[in-house]
Protein backbone atom coordinates (compact mmCIF):
# COMPACT_ATOMS: atom_id res chain seq x y z
CA UNK A 1 0.00 0.00 0.00
CA UNK A 2 2.92 2.60 1.10
CA UNK A 3 4.00 1.82 -3.02
CA UNK A 4 1.01 2.64 -4.28
CA UNK A 5 0.41 5.96 -2.07
CA UNK A 6 4.02 6.91 -2.85
CA UNK A 7 3.09 6.05 -6.49
CA UNK A 8 0.07 8.83 -6.27
CA UNK A 9 0.98 11.18 -4.62
CA UNK A 10 4.06 11.44 -7.02
CA UNK A 11 1.15 11.13 -10.04
CA UNK A 12 -0.78 14.16 -7.69
CA UNK A 13 2.50 16.07 -7.95
CA UNK A 14 3.06 15.90 -11.39
CA UNK A 15 -0.42 17.06 -12.24
CA UNK A 16 -0.12 20.33 -10.28
CA UNK A 17 3.17 21.11 -11.93
CA UNK A 18 1.46 20.58 -15.54
CA UNK A 19 -1.93 22.50 -14.39
CA UNK A 20 0.36 25.01 -13.29
CA UNK A 21 1.83 25.06 -16.75
CA UNK A 22 -1.40 24.84 -18.53
CA UNK A 23 -2.73 27.98 -16.40
CA UNK A 24 0.22 29.75 -17.75
CA UNK A 25 -0.33 29.48 -21.25
CA UNK A 26 -3.64 30.38 -20.57
CA UNK A 27 -3.18 33.93 -18.98
CA UNK A 28 -0.12 34.59 -21.54
CA UNK A 29 -2.99 33.50 -24.71
CA UNK A 30 -5.65 35.95 -22.43
CA UNK A 31 -3.41 38.66 -22.72
CA UNK A 32 -2.31 38.40 -26.46
CA UNK A 33 -6.52 38.73 -27.38
CA UNK A 34 -6.70 42.52 -26.47
CA UNK A 35 -3.55 42.98 -29.02
CA UNK A 36 -5.13 40.23 -31.77
CA UNK A 37 -6.42 42.04 -35.36
CA UNK A 38 -10.02 43.13 -35.08
CA UNK A 39 -12.46 39.77 -34.92
CA UNK A 40 -15.87 38.98 -34.35
CA UNK A 41 -16.58 38.32 -30.48
CA UNK A 42 -18.24 35.13 -31.94
CA UNK A 43 -15.38 33.54 -33.26
CA UNK A 44 -13.15 33.66 -29.62
CA UNK A 45 -13.15 30.42 -28.05
CA UNK A 46 -14.41 29.13 -24.88
CA UNK A 47 -11.68 27.95 -22.94
CA UNK A 48 -11.75 25.00 -20.24
CA UNK A 49 -9.41 23.29 -17.80
CA UNK A 50 -9.82 19.75 -16.34
CA UNK A 51 -8.60 17.67 -14.35
CA UNK A 52 -8.90 14.47 -13.22
CA UNK A 53 -7.15 11.83 -11.07
CA UNK A 54 -8.26 8.01 -10.61
CA UNK A 55 -7.30 5.19 -8.52
CA UNK A 56 -8.96 1.58 -7.39
CA UNK A 57 -8.12 -1.77 -6.78
CA UNK A 58 -7.58 -5.24 -8.77
CA UNK A 59 -6.26 -5.48 -12.21
CA UNK A 60 -7.03 -2.49 -14.30
CA UNK A 61 -9.27 -0.24 -14.50
CA UNK A 62 -12.92 -0.98 -14.75
CA UNK A 63 -14.49 -1.34 -18.30
CA UNK A 64 -17.15 1.06 -18.20
CA UNK A 65 -14.16 3.85 -16.87
CA UNK A 66 -11.74 3.30 -19.82
CA UNK A 67 -14.32 2.55 -22.57
CA UNK A 68 -16.59 5.15 -24.49
CA UNK A 69 -14.05 8.29 -22.89
CA UNK A 70 -12.49 8.69 -26.82
CA UNK A 71 -9.56 6.75 -26.17
CA UNK A 72 -8.51 9.18 -23.08
CA UNK A 73 -7.74 6.88 -20.14
CA UNK A 74 -5.18 3.74 -20.33
CA UNK A 75 -5.60 0.39 -18.09
CA UNK A 76 -3.23 1.29 -15.40
CA UNK A 77 -5.31 1.48 -11.76
CA UNK A 78 -3.56 4.63 -10.70
CA UNK A 79 -3.17 7.84 -12.54
CA UNK A 80 -4.17 11.32 -13.69
CA UNK A 81 -4.87 13.56 -16.43
CA UNK A 82 -5.28 17.87 -17.06
CA UNK A 83 -6.51 18.79 -20.11
CA UNK A 84 -7.10 22.21 -22.07
CA UNK A 85 -10.11 22.75 -24.57
CA UNK A 86 -10.49 25.74 -27.02
CA UNK A 87 -13.63 25.90 -28.83
CA UNK A 88 -15.39 28.18 -30.81
CA UNK A 89 -18.89 27.84 -32.79
CA UNK A 90 -18.36 31.05 -34.92
CA UNK A 91 -21.17 32.70 -35.67
CA UNK A 92 -24.00 30.59 -37.10
CA UNK A 93 -26.31 33.63 -38.35
CA UNK A 94 -24.05 34.57 -40.87
CA UNK A 95 -23.82 32.85 -44.13
CA UNK A 96 -20.04 31.73 -44.09
CA UNK A 97 -19.38 30.50 -40.50
CA UNK A 98 -15.95 29.57 -39.47
CA UNK A 99 -15.28 27.34 -36.00
CA UNK A 100 -12.65 25.56 -35.11
CA UNK A 101 -11.47 23.58 -31.56
CA UNK A 102 -7.98 22.70 -29.98
CA UNK A 103 -7.95 19.93 -26.94
CA UNK A 104 -4.56 19.03 -25.84
CA UNK A 105 -3.89 16.01 -22.59
CA UNK A 106 -1.36 15.29 -20.51
CA UNK A 107 -1.47 12.12 -19.29
CA UNK A 108 0.03 10.54 -15.95
CA UNK A 109 0.40 6.68 -15.63
CA UNK A 110 2.88 3.93 -16.35
CA UNK A 111 2.43 5.59 -20.39
CA UNK A 112 2.98 8.84 -19.65
CA UNK A 113 2.38 11.17 -22.04
CA UNK A 114 0.83 14.57 -23.99
CA UNK A 115 -1.04 14.73 -26.90
CA UNK A 116 -3.62 16.60 -28.85
CA UNK A 117 -6.83 14.97 -28.96
CA UNK A 118 -8.79 17.25 -30.85
CA UNK A 119 -7.35 19.66 -33.45
CA UNK A 120 -10.07 21.07 -36.10
CA UNK A 121 -11.34 23.76 -38.34
CA UNK A 122 -14.78 23.77 -40.27
CA UNK A 123 -16.30 25.90 -42.57
CA UNK A 124 -20.05 26.09 -43.00
CA UNK A 125 -22.10 27.50 -45.90
CA UNK A 126 -25.78 28.36 -44.61
CA UNK A 127 -25.41 25.98 -42.19
CA UNK A 128 -25.42 23.63 -45.28
CA UNK A 129 -22.45 22.52 -46.69
CA UNK A 130 -19.42 21.51 -44.31
CA UNK A 131 -16.03 21.46 -44.55
CA UNK A 132 -14.06 20.24 -42.01
CA UNK A 133 -10.15 19.22 -41.66
CA UNK A 134 -8.85 17.65 -38.27
CA UNK A 135 -9.64 15.47 -35.66
CA UNK A 136 -12.35 15.66 -33.56
CA UNK A 137 -14.34 13.60 -31.36
CA UNK A 138 -17.58 12.15 -32.96
CA UNK A 139 -19.99 9.16 -33.00
CA UNK A 140 -22.32 7.89 -35.73
CA UNK A 141 -25.69 6.47 -34.31
CA UNK A 142 -29.22 7.16 -33.64
CA UNK A 143 -28.63 5.59 -30.16
CA UNK A 144 -29.03 7.88 -27.10
CA UNK A 145 -24.87 8.44 -26.29
CA UNK A 146 -24.79 9.25 -22.95
CA UNK A 147 -26.27 6.33 -21.64
CA UNK A 148 -25.97 4.03 -24.36
CA UNK A 149 -23.07 1.21 -25.08
CA UNK A 150 -22.56 3.08 -28.06
CA UNK A 151 -22.96 3.08 -31.66
CA UNK A 152 -22.24 -0.51 -33.23
CA UNK A 153 -19.86 0.70 -35.81
CA UNK A 154 -18.49 3.81 -34.46
CA UNK A 155 -19.29 4.80 -31.00
CA UNK A 156 -16.95 6.75 -29.82
CA UNK A 157 -14.31 3.83 -27.53
CA UNK A 158 -11.27 4.96 -29.52
CA UNK A 159 -9.29 8.63 -29.83
CA UNK A 160 -10.49 10.51 -32.88
CA UNK A 161 -9.17 9.91 -36.49
CA UNK A 162 -7.23 12.45 -38.70
CA UNK A 163 -9.95 13.53 -41.83
CA UNK A 164 -10.66 15.42 -44.27
CA UNK A 165 -14.70 15.60 -45.17
CA UNK A 166 -17.05 17.00 -47.06
CA UNK A 167 -20.78 16.97 -46.39
CA UNK A 168 -24.17 18.86 -44.60
CA UNK A 169 -23.77 20.69 -41.61
CA UNK A 170 -26.90 18.45 -39.88
CA UNK A 171 -30.22 17.50 -41.14
CA UNK A 172 -31.38 19.90 -43.98
CA UNK A 173 -34.82 19.89 -45.47
CA UNK A 174 -35.48 17.81 -48.12
CA UNK A 175 -36.82 20.62 -50.98
CA UNK A 176 -40.72 20.94 -52.00
CA UNK A 177 -41.56 18.89 -48.68
CA UNK A 178 -41.66 21.97 -46.03
CA UNK A 179 -39.43 20.24 -43.48
CA UNK A 180 -41.57 17.07 -43.70
CA UNK A 181 -38.52 14.94 -44.77
CA UNK A 182 -34.82 15.44 -43.86
CA UNK A 183 -31.23 14.51 -45.10
CA UNK A 184 -27.56 14.38 -44.13
CA UNK A 185 -24.67 12.84 -45.22
CA UNK A 186 -20.62 12.99 -45.91
CA UNK A 187 -18.07 11.64 -47.50
CA UNK A 188 -14.31 11.50 -45.61
CA UNK A 189 -10.75 10.49 -46.21
CA UNK A 190 -8.65 9.25 -42.78
CA UNK A 191 -5.80 8.47 -41.64
CA UNK A 192 -5.04 5.50 -39.25
CA UNK A 193 -1.87 5.40 -36.04
CA UNK A 194 1.50 4.79 -37.68
CA UNK A 195 2.27 2.04 -35.15
CA UNK A 196 -0.19 -0.72 -36.59
CA UNK A 197 0.72 -4.14 -38.18
CA UNK A 198 0.00 -2.58 -42.30
CA UNK A 199 1.41 1.09 -41.55
CA UNK A 200 -0.24 4.23 -43.15
CA UNK A 201 -3.71 2.59 -43.43
CA UNK A 202 -6.23 4.64 -45.13
CA UNK A 203 -9.45 5.54 -43.85
CA UNK A 204 -12.62 5.96 -46.44
CA UNK A 205 -16.05 6.72 -44.85
CA UNK A 206 -19.57 8.19 -46.55
CA UNK A 207 -22.79 7.90 -44.93
CA UNK A 208 -26.35 9.17 -45.83
CA UNK A 209 -29.04 9.33 -43.55
CA UNK A 210 -33.30 10.46 -43.96
CA UNK A 211 -35.79 11.27 -41.42
CA UNK A 212 -39.01 12.43 -41.40
CA UNK A 213 -40.84 15.27 -39.09
CA UNK A 214 -44.33 14.60 -39.97
CA UNK A 215 -47.44 16.44 -37.56
CA UNK A 216 -47.77 13.44 -36.55
CA UNK A 217 -46.71 11.56 -32.97
CA UNK A 218 -44.40 8.95 -35.40
CA UNK A 219 -41.52 9.56 -37.14
CA UNK A 220 -39.00 7.57 -38.63
CA UNK A 221 -35.24 7.26 -39.24
CA UNK A 222 -32.67 5.09 -41.76
CA UNK A 223 -28.98 5.84 -42.46
CA UNK A 224 -26.46 3.93 -44.10
CA UNK A 225 -22.73 4.01 -43.19
CA UNK A 226 -19.88 2.41 -44.94
CA UNK A 227 -16.48 2.54 -43.74
CA UNK A 228 -13.04 0.78 -44.89
CA UNK A 229 -9.57 -0.24 -44.81
CA UNK A 230 -6.96 0.54 -47.51
CA UNK A 231 -3.57 1.42 -48.42
CA UNK A 232 -0.97 1.38 -46.25
CA UNK A 233 2.54 -0.89 -46.06
CA UNK A 234 1.87 -4.30 -45.54
CA UNK A 235 5.18 -6.23 -43.82
CA UNK A 236 4.27 -9.27 -46.60
CA UNK A 237 2.64 -7.67 -49.16
CA UNK A 238 4.61 -4.21 -49.85
CA UNK A 239 2.58 -0.91 -50.91
CA UNK A 240 -0.67 -1.93 -51.37
CA UNK A 241 -2.17 0.12 -54.25
CA UNK A 242 -3.56 3.86 -53.29
CA UNK A 243 -4.17 5.24 -56.96
CA UNK A 244 -7.53 6.41 -58.56
CA UNK A 245 -8.28 3.19 -59.62
CA UNK A 246 -7.98 1.64 -56.40
CA UNK A 247 -10.19 4.59 -54.45
CA UNK A 248 -13.15 3.72 -57.13
CA UNK A 249 -12.58 0.27 -55.94
CA UNK A 250 -13.06 1.20 -52.39
CA UNK A 251 -16.38 3.83 -52.93
CA UNK A 252 -17.73 1.27 -54.77
CA UNK A 253 -17.07 -1.51 -53.33
CA UNK A 254 -15.23 -3.51 -55.92
CA UNK A 255 -12.77 -6.38 -56.03
CA UNK A 256 -9.82 -6.29 -56.43
CA UNK A 257 -7.73 -6.63 -59.55
CA UNK A 258 -4.10 -8.95 -60.54
CA UNK A 259 -1.86 -5.88 -58.92
CA UNK A 260 -3.78 -6.69 -55.49
CA UNK A 261 -3.83 -8.99 -52.89
CA UNK A 262 -5.35 -12.64 -54.09
CA UNK A 263 -7.84 -12.41 -51.20
CA UNK A 264 -9.14 -8.94 -52.68
CA UNK A 265 -9.31 -10.63 -56.38
CA UNK A 266 -12.25 -12.98 -54.68
CA UNK A 267 -13.78 -10.88 -52.41
CA UNK A 268 -13.15 -7.33 -51.93
CA UNK A 269 -10.42 -4.49 -52.45
CA UNK A 270 -9.62 -3.36 -49.04
CA UNK A 271 -11.46 -4.13 -45.81
CA UNK A 272 -15.18 -3.03 -45.60
CA UNK A 273 -17.50 -2.49 -42.87
CA UNK A 274 -20.85 -1.88 -42.67
CA UNK A 275 -23.76 -0.72 -40.62
CA UNK A 276 -27.76 0.41 -41.43
CA UNK A 277 -28.97 2.27 -38.37
CA UNK A 278 -33.35 2.16 -38.09
CA UNK A 279 -35.65 4.27 -35.85
CA UNK A 280 -38.84 5.09 -34.71
CA UNK A 281 -39.58 7.83 -32.59
CA UNK A 282 -42.76 8.51 -30.59
CA UNK A 283 -43.55 12.13 -29.44
CA UNK A 284 -45.77 13.16 -26.80
CA UNK A 285 -45.71 16.83 -25.32
CA UNK A 286 -43.90 15.67 -21.70
CA UNK A 287 -41.67 12.84 -23.19
CA UNK A 288 -40.33 10.84 -25.80
CA UNK A 289 -39.65 7.34 -27.00
CA UNK A 290 -36.56 6.20 -29.57
CA UNK A 291 -36.73 2.71 -30.52
CA UNK A 292 -33.71 1.81 -32.89
CA UNK A 293 -31.80 -1.14 -34.20
CA UNK A 294 -28.05 -1.05 -35.63
CA UNK A 295 -26.92 -4.02 -37.52
CA UNK A 296 -23.12 -4.46 -38.56
CA UNK A 297 -22.13 -6.23 -41.49
CA UNK A 298 -18.49 -7.01 -43.24
CA UNK A 299 -18.98 -9.61 -46.16
CA UNK A 300 -21.81 -9.83 -48.83
CA UNK A 301 -23.77 -12.64 -46.35
CA UNK A 302 -24.05 -10.07 -43.59
CA UNK A 303 -25.03 -7.49 -46.23
CA UNK A 304 -27.71 -9.29 -47.13
CA UNK A 305 -28.94 -9.90 -43.10
CA UNK A 306 -27.68 -13.25 -42.99
CA UNK A 307 -26.52 -12.66 -39.89
CA UNK A 308 -30.21 -11.36 -38.45
CA UNK A 309 -30.70 -10.70 -35.84
CA UNK A 310 -26.92 -9.59 -34.79
CA UNK A 311 -26.89 -5.78 -34.46
CA UNK A 312 -27.88 -3.38 -31.15
CA UNK A 313 -31.49 -2.76 -30.49
CA UNK A 314 -32.65 -0.20 -27.79
CA UNK A 315 -34.91 1.80 -26.22
CA UNK A 316 -35.14 5.35 -24.50
CA UNK A 317 -37.50 7.22 -22.95
CA UNK A 318 -36.50 10.79 -22.48
CA UNK A 319 -38.43 13.38 -20.26
CA UNK A 320 -38.87 16.84 -21.96
CA UNK A 321 -38.27 18.78 -18.76
CA UNK A 322 -34.84 19.77 -18.93
CA UNK A 323 -34.05 19.07 -15.53
CA UNK A 324 -36.31 16.76 -13.89
CA UNK A 325 -35.50 14.12 -11.06
CA UNK A 326 -36.04 11.38 -14.03
CA UNK A 327 -34.70 12.33 -17.63
CA UNK A 328 -33.96 9.44 -19.75
CA UNK A 329 -34.22 5.80 -19.33
CA UNK A 330 -32.46 3.72 -21.37
CA UNK A 331 -32.42 -0.38 -21.99
CA UNK A 332 -30.40 -1.92 -25.14
CA UNK A 333 -29.57 -6.09 -26.12
CA UNK A 334 -26.77 -6.30 -28.11
CA UNK A 335 -26.01 -9.05 -29.95
CA UNK A 336 -22.79 -9.98 -32.59
CA UNK A 337 -22.70 -13.97 -32.14
CA UNK A 338 -24.52 -15.32 -35.42
CA UNK A 339 -21.99 -13.78 -37.84
CA UNK A 340 -24.15 -15.58 -40.73
CA UNK A 341 -22.82 -18.86 -39.15
CA UNK A 342 -20.27 -20.43 -38.00
CA UNK A 343 -18.59 -21.89 -41.22
CA UNK A 344 -17.28 -19.77 -44.19
CA UNK A 345 -16.24 -22.05 -47.61
CA UNK A 346 -15.31 -19.30 -50.39
CA UNK A 347 -15.16 -21.83 -52.88
CA UNK A 348 -18.93 -22.87 -52.41
CA UNK A 349 -19.69 -19.10 -51.47
CA UNK A 350 -21.05 -19.77 -48.23
CA UNK A 351 -21.13 -17.19 -46.29
CA UNK A 352 -20.33 -17.37 -41.88
CA UNK A 353 -17.59 -16.69 -39.47
CA UNK A 354 -17.54 -13.04 -40.58
CA UNK A 355 -15.30 -12.20 -37.51
CA UNK A 356 -16.18 -8.94 -37.08
CA UNK A 357 -13.79 -6.22 -36.94
CA UNK A 358 -10.38 -8.58 -37.71
CA UNK A 359 -9.12 -8.65 -40.96
CA UNK A 360 -6.98 -11.16 -42.80
CA UNK A 361 -4.87 -8.11 -44.19
CA UNK A 362 -5.02 -5.69 -42.20
CA UNK A 363 -4.80 -7.90 -39.00
CA UNK A 364 -5.13 -4.71 -36.15
CA UNK A 365 -8.39 -4.72 -37.53
CA UNK A 366 -11.02 -1.97 -36.77
CA UNK A 367 -9.36 -0.18 -33.89
CA UNK A 368 -7.07 2.88 -33.07
CA UNK A 369 -4.44 2.87 -31.24
CA UNK A 370 -5.61 -0.72 -29.91
CA UNK A 371 -9.14 0.46 -28.84
CA UNK A 372 -12.33 -0.47 -31.37
CA UNK A 373 -14.00 1.65 -33.18
CA UNK A 374 -17.38 0.35 -33.15
CA UNK A 375 -19.08 -1.46 -29.58
CA UNK A 376 -16.83 -1.82 -26.76
CA UNK A 377 -18.03 -5.16 -25.99
CA UNK A 378 -16.05 -6.06 -29.18
CA UNK A 379 -12.71 -6.64 -26.67
CA UNK A 380 -9.99 -3.98 -27.31
CA UNK A 381 -6.37 -4.78 -28.24
CA UNK A 382 -5.64 -2.50 -25.35
CA UNK A 383 -7.08 -5.54 -23.46
CA UNK A 384 -4.27 -7.98 -24.20
CA UNK A 385 -1.57 -5.48 -22.64
CA UNK A 386 0.18 -7.72 -20.50
CA UNK A 387 0.40 -10.40 -22.94
CA UNK A 388 3.65 -11.05 -24.78
CA UNK A 389 2.43 -12.61 -28.34
CA UNK A 390 2.67 -10.94 -31.51
CA UNK A 391 -0.96 -12.01 -32.06
CA UNK A 392 -1.68 -9.58 -29.11
CA UNK A 393 -2.78 -7.04 -31.79
CA UNK A 394 -6.26 -8.98 -33.07
CA UNK A 395 -9.20 -8.85 -31.47
CA UNK A 396 -10.31 -12.34 -29.71
CA UNK A 397 -13.47 -11.98 -28.43
CA UNK A 398 -16.41 -10.98 -31.31
CA UNK A 399 -18.95 -12.93 -30.24
CA UNK A 400 -21.11 -11.19 -27.69
CA UNK A 401 -24.63 -11.07 -25.88
CA UNK A 402 -25.10 -7.92 -23.59
CA UNK A 403 -27.68 -6.56 -21.52
CA UNK A 404 -27.13 -3.04 -20.44
CA UNK A 405 -29.54 -0.34 -18.77
CA UNK A 406 -28.67 3.55 -18.16
CA UNK A 407 -30.83 5.91 -16.22
CA UNK A 408 -29.92 9.50 -15.70
CA UNK A 409 -31.10 12.52 -13.55
CA UNK A 410 -31.49 15.78 -11.47
CA UNK A 411 -31.57 15.50 -7.61
CA UNK A 412 -31.88 19.23 -7.36
CA UNK A 413 -30.95 22.48 -9.28
CA UNK A 414 -26.85 21.86 -9.77
CA UNK A 415 -26.73 18.23 -8.71
CA UNK A 416 -27.08 15.70 -12.20
CA UNK A 417 -26.28 11.82 -11.46
CA UNK A 418 -26.00 9.22 -14.42
CA UNK A 419 -26.37 5.39 -13.90
CA UNK A 420 -24.99 2.41 -16.26
CA UNK A 421 -24.52 -1.23 -15.65
CA UNK A 422 -24.30 -3.90 -18.53
CA UNK A 423 -24.17 -7.75 -18.28
CA UNK A 424 -22.37 -9.88 -20.77
CA UNK A 425 -21.77 -13.14 -22.30
CA UNK A 426 -18.11 -13.33 -23.96
CA UNK A 427 -17.76 -16.10 -26.32
CA UNK A 428 -14.98 -15.48 -27.91
CA UNK A 429 -14.77 -15.57 -31.81
CA UNK A 430 -15.53 -18.28 -34.45
CA UNK A 431 -12.02 -20.46 -35.85
CA UNK A 432 -13.18 -21.80 -39.00
CA UNK A 433 -10.11 -19.80 -40.87
CA UNK A 434 -8.26 -19.10 -38.52
CA UNK A 435 -6.21 -20.96 -35.40
CA UNK A 436 -6.65 -19.61 -32.19
CA UNK A 437 -3.50 -19.31 -29.92
CA UNK A 438 -4.26 -21.19 -26.62
CA UNK A 439 -2.96 -17.89 -24.79
CA UNK A 440 -6.53 -16.08 -26.20
CA UNK A 441 -8.63 -19.13 -26.48
CA UNK A 442 -11.97 -19.91 -24.28
CA UNK A 443 -12.72 -22.96 -22.74
CA UNK A 444 -16.25 -21.76 -22.75
CA UNK A 445 -18.61 -18.33 -22.16
CA UNK A 446 -17.18 -15.94 -19.75
CA UNK A 447 -19.82 -13.88 -17.84
CA UNK A 448 -19.52 -9.92 -17.11
CA UNK A 449 -20.74 -7.36 -14.86
CA UNK A 450 -20.16 -4.24 -15.46
CA UNK A 451 -21.26 -0.39 -14.16
CA UNK A 452 -20.96 2.95 -13.27
CA UNK A 453 -22.11 6.00 -11.23
CA UNK A 454 -21.19 9.41 -12.09
CA UNK A 455 -22.34 12.33 -9.91
CA UNK A 456 -21.92 15.97 -11.14
CA UNK A 457 -22.35 19.20 -9.16
CA UNK A 458 -22.66 22.64 -11.38
CA UNK A 459 -20.82 25.69 -8.92
CA UNK A 460 -22.40 28.20 -11.63
CA UNK A 461 -21.08 31.50 -10.23
CA UNK A 462 -17.38 30.20 -10.33
CA UNK A 463 -18.29 28.00 -13.44
CA UNK A 464 -16.62 25.06 -11.92
CA UNK A 465 -17.93 21.65 -12.29
CA UNK A 466 -16.74 19.10 -9.80
CA UNK A 467 -17.69 15.10 -11.00
CA UNK A 468 -16.96 11.78 -9.06
CA UNK A 469 -17.27 9.04 -10.74
CA UNK A 470 -17.57 4.94 -9.24
CA UNK A 471 -16.74 2.04 -11.34
CA UNK A 472 -16.76 -1.24 -11.11
CA UNK A 473 -16.80 -5.12 -12.64
CA UNK A 474 -17.51 -8.66 -11.40
CA UNK A 475 -16.81 -11.88 -13.71
CA UNK A 476 -14.03 -14.01 -15.59
CA UNK A 477 -13.96 -11.78 -18.77
CA UNK A 478 -12.19 -9.03 -17.14
CA UNK A 479 -11.73 -9.73 -14.09
CA UNK A 480 -12.91 -8.18 -10.13
CA UNK A 481 -12.27 -4.02 -10.54
CA UNK A 482 -13.09 -0.82 -8.53
CA UNK A 483 -12.25 2.46 -9.14
CA UNK A 484 -12.97 5.88 -8.35
CA UNK A 485 -12.42 8.91 -10.37
CA UNK A 486 -12.18 12.91 -9.26
CA UNK A 487 -12.50 15.52 -11.70
CA UNK A 488 -13.42 19.28 -12.27
CA UNK A 489 -13.94 21.49 -15.20
CA UNK A 490 -13.27 25.08 -15.39
CA UNK A 491 -14.68 27.35 -17.71
CA UNK A 492 -12.57 30.00 -17.80
CA UNK A 493 -13.45 32.36 -20.56
CA UNK A 494 -16.93 32.07 -22.50
CA UNK A 495 -16.96 34.92 -24.78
Amino acid sequence: MGGERSLFQHYYIMTIFRFCKIISTIIFFNSLFPFCLPVRAQYLPEIQLEVTGHTGSGGQMPFWMVSNQHGKYSLDGTGAMAGLRFISQGDTTREWNFAYGLEALSRLDNSSKLWIQQGWAELNYRQLIRLRAGIQEETFGNEYSPLSTGSVIWSGNARPLPKLEMGTAGFVNVPFTDGLFQIKGSLAHGWFEKDRYVENVWLHQKYAAARTRLDFPLNFYFAYHHFAHWGGDHPVHGKLPTDLNSYLKVFFIRKGDEDSPHSWQLNRFGNHIGSRHYGIDWEREQYEINFYFQDVYEDGSGGRMKNYPDGLWGMVWKNKKNDAPLLAVLYEYLQTTDQSGPMHDRELSLGGDDNYFNHGIYHSGWTHYRMTIGTPFITSPLFNQDIDHPSNIRIWNNRVRAHHFGVEGFLFKDLSYRMRMSYSKNEGIYASNITVPEVFSFDGPRYQWSWRTDWSYRFERQNITATLSVAGDKGSMYGDNLGVMLGMRYRISDY
